[in-house]
């Protein structure tokens, strides 16, 4: 299935809800919570989002 067929507004609006009630979610389980690829959650936020993901420093 195409990419821009599963991030559709509803599941952008939902990412979005999800980043913003906890910022530390690595990328990979908020795949993983929403039953969809690591890259798709990846594209989303960085094309359709607008956020920048890095990974913080221990």
């Amino acid at each position: 299935m195409r990419s821009d067929r599963i991030r559709t507004p509803r599941f952008l609006e939902g990412l979005q809800k999800s980043i913003k009630a906890s910022p530390g979610t690595s990328l990979s389980r908020l795949a993983k919570n929403r039953g969809v690829s690591k890259q798709l959650v990846s594209k989303a936020v960085n094309e359709d989002l607008g956020y920048r993901s890095y990974r913080m420093a221990k």
